[in-house]
């Protein structure tokens, strides 16, 4: 009878689990459909609320309140570690943001050689940086389309707090050209 092939009981509502009759009560603790039946069921598995910290510890929902009790030390060593690490890498940012101003909540970035790089139709490479968790990457095209254009694009790029942050990027990027020795053709352009 051990070795003797049944169905999920919930066959009729979509699960198409099919095994030995003593695998049926594992089974019952990780179906979906189940779990949406049932989804305080104690007998459920469940993950460590500590995994993003590193835990990776499953087990029934009735012994995880004393699994996280009982590791309470092991827990805060853990978000110690992943704290540290986000220190570490906030500093690396700071130190990679040496040549960026910031200015009434944006960023400010002195460009120089750019004249000269759109007169020789050249790319200004914008080396990348953060705004707020979300890491960007800039270029400017000379001639772009025509002569008496120039490109701007900033693209999201992939950075350290891609964890952390909501995606899609959905935040609002203004994107303002300031000619110092003439504020008239200074350019202002947002989306």
């Amino acid at each position: 009878t051990q070795k003797m092939q049944v169905h999920c009981p919930y066959k009729q509502k979509g699960c198409t689990w099919n095994d030995s009759i003593t695998k049926l009560i594992k089974h019952r603790s990780n179906c979906e459909i189940f779990q949406q039946e049932y989804p305080n069921c104690p007998d459920t598995d469940i993950e460590c609320s500590f995994k993003r910290y590193g835990c990776e510890v499953v087990t029934q929902r009735k012994y995880m309140r004393k699994h996280e009790e009982d590791n309470q030390t092991n827990h805060m060593l853990l978000m110690d570690k992943h704290i540290r690490a986000k220190d570490d890498t906030i500093q690396t940012i700071l130190s990679e943001l040496r040549d960026v101003r910031y200015t009434c909540g944006g960023i400010v970035f002195e460009l120089p050689g750019i004249i000269e790089k759109i007169k020789s139709n050249q790319t200004y490479q914008i080396n990348n940086f953060y705004a707020g968790l979300y890491r960007f990457q800039g270029v400017i095209y000379s001639k772009y389309q025509d002569e008496n254009k120039i490109g701007v694009f900033v693209q999201v790029q992939k950075g350290k707090f891609d964890d952390d942050v909501i995606w899609p990027f959905c935040g609002k990027v203004t994107i303002s050209l300031i000619n110092k020795t003439d504020e008239k053709l200074s350019v202002c352009y947002s989306f």
